[in-house]
């Protein structure tokens, strides 16, 4: 260099253990996220969030390069260019070691055709909402009007029928957390709570599905969904054998009747733990308030009540009944998606090509189908879009 010339700044790079140091919880109290390579503060941004608070704070802590793609049309990438730069502050690049990579043309070229697909049919990626925000609304009081009569005056036989409404719930909470059933963040919140209404709980759901399965599905180390059961269970091809794997699909028959009692548990521990499979849950006191409110409602309404007025057998069997048909209604649906030994995806593939290659859709073209399945039998879509 000439003398006198300023030489050019080098870019910090952050690696991930400080990455993980601004969860938005804890001293730092900032949230930073990486997206295609670059580290951003997004602590100012949270409030501005046009999808609402709750999504975006997904994001922290982590590489998001997925949840951001996966979120934002083609045509509005624009608009979210000019907040990257304007509404985030740059901290730095991120280790390249950890950093999504992959060929992206695959998915460039797919979301522009379907963009201009839905803009020539005059239609949006929300259309349809206003039927999920009715029948989210109609199964909810359903739901607490079954609740009434089975928990307050002892009539059994509509136990089944609250396991089926608990179905229902379970796929449109599914819709409100991925923000995908209003253009409005505090409807998508107000459906995503049918979660906490059936016993589980929304916070811990959009982890345990947008972060670890959306983000990495039928990966052996970091979906949780193919860790459920696990060592009774084997969902995953490169999991251990063990003997008692011969029996491994009457097992899961078995097991998967206590799907949403599951829940009703291990959101508790998930939340204690504040790690689920090796990604990490940023827990503050608003959301563990907010889990022993769900946990105690639920507890006292389907436990307590049906015990103190009709003693522990029917509150047994009003749990089992509610309880197993709903989960065999939603754990019928989600296993078939997924949980197959062909779908196994390269890690090293760009995201878009792993959820194609680790989903199966189903019945694509039958309209009861994607009713029943909440529109998961298009579950390729689904991961993608």
């Amino acid at each position: 260099l000439a003398s006198g010339a300023c030489a050019m700044s080098v870019p910090r790079v952050i690696s991930r253990a400080e990455l993980e140091q601004h969860a938005g919880v804890g001293a730092s109290r900032t949230y930073w996220t990486a997206i295609h390579g670059k580290v951003y503060d997004f602590t100012d941004f949270v409030e501005k969030h046009p999808g609402g608070e709750k999504i975006i704070k997904l994001a922290a802590a982590r590489d998001s390069t997925i949840l951001f793609e996966s979120h934002h049309l083609e045509k509005s990438q624009t608009r979210v260019g000019v907040a990257l730069k304007n509404d985030l502050k740059y901290i730095g690049e991120y280790d390249p070691a950890e950093t999504e990579s992959g060929d992206p043309a695959f998915w460039n070229t797919l979301r522009k055709r379907v963009d201009d697909r839905l803009t020539s049919l005059g239609l949006n990626y929300h259309y349809g909402a206003q039927y999920i925000e009715a029948e989210s609304a109609i199964c909810a009081g359903l739901f607490l009007i079954l609740t009434y009569f089975v928990s307050f005056q002892g009539i059994l036989w509509l136990s089944p029928f609250m396991g089926l409404l608990a179905g229902r719930l379970g796929f449109l909470m599914h819709s409100g957390n991925h923000c995908s059933s209003s253009k409005t963040p505090k409807d998508n919140h107000l459906i995503a709570l049918c979660m906490n209404l059936i016993g589980g709980s929304s916070f811990i759901w959009r982890y345990q599905h947008q972060v670890t399965h959306h983000m990495y599905p039928n990966d052996p180390t970091r979906d949780k969904d193919v860790h459920s059961g696990k060592p009774i269970l084997r969902l995953h091809s490169q999991h251990d054998r063990y003997f008692w794997h011969r029996f491994n699909l009457p097992a899961t028959a078995a097991m998967m009747s206590g799907f949403l009692f599951k829940w009703f548990v291990s959101d508790v521990f998930h939340t204690i733990r504040g790690k689920m499979v090796g990604i990490h849950i940023h827990v503050s006191l608003t959301d563990v308030i907010g889990l022993v409110l769900t946990k105690a409602q639920w507890f006292i309404l389907h436990i307590a009540i049906p015990y103190y007025y009709f003693g522990a057998r029917y509150t047994a069997e009003s749990a089992i009944l509610f309880m197993g048909v709903g989960a065999y209604y939603l754990g019928g649906t989600f296993i078939v998606n997924h949980i197959q030994d062909d779908l196994i995806s390269d890690p090293k593939d760009h995201w878009a090509k792993r959820q194609v290659v680790a989903s199966a859709n189903w019945s694509s073209r039958s309209f009861f189908s994607n009713w029943v399945s909440g529109g998961l039998n298009h579950q390729i879509e689904h991961h993608l879009f």
